[in-house]
């Protein structure tokens, strides 16, 4: 598969469009990240291991609407992937080329994720909506580094998932929508009542509450709460597990999981 990956950069490709550049973590490798600042953070995400120029992974990921197909497609074919956002998609076809997926991931999202590892040095997952097959997701990465560190995660998703069912009351499910609201995915899933994956669900509060210690405020009361009673409910002697890991600089989270809230109503 020869894909022009390796010097795609957002800032070349989108004029009309702010670039917003960060140092992070992808699959625990060091680097840096562009993101286009017209969207929700993540959506549009092209990565580059240490300080180097050469592309290692992108993600776009829940690409619905027009404005979003536009600007993932112009992605894609700067790529010379031969896919496009809205198109459906047969997997079978995809197969051929990529052969078969080691995972496929529908435990809890609307769409289905099928992982392909097709070479040290080159990893695919293809996501379409369950209901259409349309595609919705796309991530590519082709660093060899960064493969090894997340492949062994990838082969064992959707594999005895353990489901935690947490009960809030309003207060604090009202303190957990407030930690979630930059994340519209994560906002959408607590309001439908389904199933969120941990480390996502973790990693998007610890975030949120790093922002908002930069920021000034006063976390402990806002924030550390609600973290450390979800918290104990999965690991139920350790309630600070995540808690120590606000301004740490890499996520860890060690077990796979998904947890689902219940709203508790007074009587």
């Amino acid at each position: 598969m020869n894909l022009k990956l390796n010097m795609l950069t957002f800032k070349e490709i989108f004029k009309h469009y702010d670039i917003y550049e960060q140092e992070t973590e992808y699959g625990g490798v060091s680097g840096q990240a562009e993101m286009v600042v017209n969207f929700i953070v993540h959506k549009f995400f092209c990565f580059k291991k240490g300080n180097g120029e050469k592309t290692s992974a992108i993600s776009l990921t829940e690409i619905e609407n027009s404005k979003e197909r536009r600007v993932g497609n112009v992605i894609l074919k700067e790529i010379g992937i031969g896919l496009k956002f809205g198109d459906i998609i047969d997997i079978k076809e995809i197969e051929k080329v990529c052969g078969s997926p080691i995972a496929i991931d529908n435990n809890f999202t609307y769409m289905c994720r099928y992982h392909y590892s097709i070479s040290p040095d080159l990893f695919i997952c293809i996501g379409v909506k369950e209901q259409n097959n349309k595609l919705v997701h796309l991530e590519i990465i082709n660093d060899a580094e960064v493969i090894s560190e997340i492949i062994d995660c990838r082969r064992n998703l959707g594999k005895d998932r353990r489901i935690y069912h947490i009960v809030l009351d309003r207060k604090q499910y009202y303190k957990l929508e407030c930690l979630l609201r930059g994340n519209n995915t994560l906002s959408k899933y607590l309001a439908e009542n389904k199933a969120i994956c941990g480390y996502e669900l973790f990693r998007e509060i610890v975030c949120e509450l790093e922002l908002l210690k930069e920021d000034g405020c006063d976390i402990e009361e806002y924030g550390v709460p609600i973290l450390k009673y979800i918290t104990a409910q999965i690991y139920s002697k350790n309630e600070y597990y995540f808690v120590k890991q606000i301004g740490a600089k890499e996520f860890v989270c060690e077990e796979d999981f998904v947890v689902k809230f219940d709203l508790k109503f007074e009587t």
